[in-house]
């Protein structure tokens, strides 16, 4: 990433352009915010045909724009369909934050010829494979960005968690496209990621659009539960242009009955990867909230010992932990309709009631309330501490 001051204000984006460096093809792209220019790099993998147009950055610059109340220049064509989309954006993420509407100004070009492809962002979670399951005659590739969840520089993160995608793109048949990029290192300076990630997915998604006429982006959460979020059902169609359309997936069922169908895989078990935190560059820490909620799923289903990528037993004091600090009650938030499907499923088949104790009491926020937060706040920080010393002296 590149940083230049120029002095002007607001948001200006230019058309990516194709370079070669290192014996790997990229796709340097320019976004400058108040003055401040910087580049954002696309390393793209043999397989991917790419159009380096400014549909890349226009979601990246509104995004950039409405949530700093900077006005938006694009100094490039864009598709007129994406053009077209932005008012109804703006009004969107207005209704979500009471920011007013900023102007965006872009040319517009003609549409170009449409492929015949299908593709779907995958991350090897229980969403993604469930939309990968869902439609997996009609998806002809499987899309993974390095740099969203996995930052770049771990690169024995990113190579366990390539090497579990690979076995899961094998397992369905489909070919799996890498892109790499410092996409983050540049947006998180302005907006958060829960904001940002749609038009992060959206941007390489225009990227890779003479393959694809339609991408899939697997659903968080269920209709019930939806949020102002990155990825909405309301909002991913609207980053679509003339040649490429993002299709939202999977908000009819929710996270526990997409992993109990998705049971029927045995891929699933070996290689489904949930983690975000990732700690000792573990594939699923087994630690954080994402974690827990997964591995209370697949214990409740009596498969968490087949399931290879997690750990064998589940901790029911860390769940408390996660709870006291809030990053549990966070995932409840989100998804509520799965952990109470995970226990009635519990306290149905009636043999795991501490399982079922440590879910009433995170549903109900126990752990929110009284001395709890301070107590397990405070031994939360000591075991962190703790395991960071372990951890430097190994």
């Amino acid at each position: 990433m590149k940083v230049a001051t120029t002095g002007r204000s607001g948001v200006t984006i230019r058309a990516p352009r194709l370079t070669g460096a290192n014996g790997k093809r990229q796709a340097v792209a320019s976004l400058e915010v108040d003055g401040e220019h910087h580049e954002i790099h696309y390393w793209l993998s043999d397989e991917c045909s790419v159009r380096p147009s400014a549909d890349a950055l226009l979601p990246l610059g509104v995004l950039t724009g409405i949530l700093g109340g900077r006005a938006v220049h694009c100094v490039d064509e864009v598709s007129a369909r994406l053009a077209g989309n932005v008012p109804a954006i703006m009004e969107l993420w207005s209704a979500w934050t009471e920011l007013p509407a900023v102007a965006v100004s872009a040319p517009t070009r003609p549409p170009q010829p449409r492929a015949h492809g299908v593709g779907a962002f995958f991350s090897g979670g229980i969403d993604s494979y469930y939309t990968l399951m869902q439609h997996q005659e009609e998806i002809t590739h499987l899309v993974v960005v390095v740099g969203f969840d996995v930052p770049l520089q771990r690169t024995a993160l990113r190579e366990k968690v390539l090497d579990g995608l690979r076995r899961a793109a094998h397992a369905f048949g489909k070919p799996l496209l890498i892109v790499e990029t410092d996409l983050r290192d540049v947006l998180d300076r302005y907006v958060t990621w829960e904001d940002s990630h749609g038009a992060a997915l959206a941007s390489v998604g225009h990227l890779l659009s003479p393959m694809f006429s339609k991408i899939y982006i697997a659903g968080t959460g269920t209709y019930a539960t939806l949020l102002p979020w990155g990825t909405h059902p309301m909002l991913d169609h609207l980053w679509s242009s003339d040649e490429t359309d993002f299709v939202s997936d999977g908000y009819s069922a929710a996270r526990f009955q997409k992993l109990e169908r998705l049971l029927a895989y045995p891929v699933v078990l070996e290689t489904l990867r949930v983690c975000w935190r990732n700690y000792d560059d573990q594939y699923n820490c087994g630690r954080c909230g994402k974690c827990l909620q997964a591995m209370s799923m697949l214990r409740a289903l009596g498969v968490l010992r087949d399931a290879k990528t997690f750990p064998q037993q589940l901790d029911l004091r860390s769940m408390a932990e996660e709870c006291a600090v809030g990053a549990m009650t966070s995932v409840n938030h989100l998804f509520q309709r799965s952990l109470r499907m995970t226990l009635d499923r519990v306290q149905s088949a009636g043999d795991d009631p501490k399982l079922a104790a440590a879910l009433r009491d995170c549903l109900a926020n126990r752990y929110q309330r009284g001395w709890w937060p301070l107590w397990r706040r405070i031994t939360y920080r000591l075991r962190s501490l703790l395991r960071g010393m372990q951890s430097r002296r190994s």
